[in-house]
């Protein structure tokens, strides 16, 4: 019987995207070390609970905070994800888990799932005003919202620095959203 080489696993998509990119629309993936879906039962104080374990409140709806090496997003009422390009899941998940000790909780490590994508550039408005139903004019610098993308579930991270943002979703969609990207970008207007 022959013996099976092992295939080294990488967290990209193998997806091109400076192929769609030009001087307008620059779009790269991130990689992301660690990402973490944290959830608080009704019963919970928030706002004690995450103190213990981002050392400040938690982000208010709607909004993202960071430090040196993690990135907390509101992702819905008592839920944010937080990801990291310097710590692994496996590491933030324990982090979490100790500080909300004896809380109802879950701390759920999703690093695999996420495709997370910086969109940049002039056109980069006119992107995202096709890709959403969002009013950009509404969505303030540091906001983060859930919502569709491309009719995704997404994530919407406005940055400090407009007219970009990052998108987070779901990496199984990776080649939908090229193509959505490819055909939205070829539009002259964009």
């Amino acid at each position: 019987m022959h013996e099976l080489a092992t295939i080294p696993f990488s967290r990209t998509s193998a997806t091109d995207w400076s192929a769609i990119s030009h001087e307008r629309l620059r779009i790269s993936e991130r990689a992301l070390q660690g990402a973490v879906l944290v959830k608080l039962s009704r019963r919970v104080d928030v706002d004690a609970a995450l103190r213990s374990v981002i050392g400040n409140r938690p982000p208010a709806p709607g909004t993202w905070i960071a430090n040196a090496e993690t990135q907390w997003l509101w992702q819905g009422p008592r839920e944010w994800l937080l990801i990291s390009q310097a710590v692994p899941g496996s590491a933030l998940t324990e982090r979490i888990a100790t500080g909300l000790a004896g809380t109802t909780a879950i701390a759920r490590e999703i690093t695999d799932k996420l495709l997370v994508l910086d969109i940049a550039g002039t056109a980069s408005e006119r992107l995202f005003s096709k890709g959403t139903s969002l009013d950009r004019a509404l969505v303030p610098p540091s906001a983060c919202w859930r919502t569709r993308f491309a009719n995704l579930p997404s994530t919407v991270v406005r940055g400090t620095s407009p007219p970009d943002f990052t998108l987070i979703t779901d990496r199984s969609t990776a080649v939908y959203l090229h193509q959505w990207i490819a055909r939205a970008a070829a539009d002259p207007a964009t």
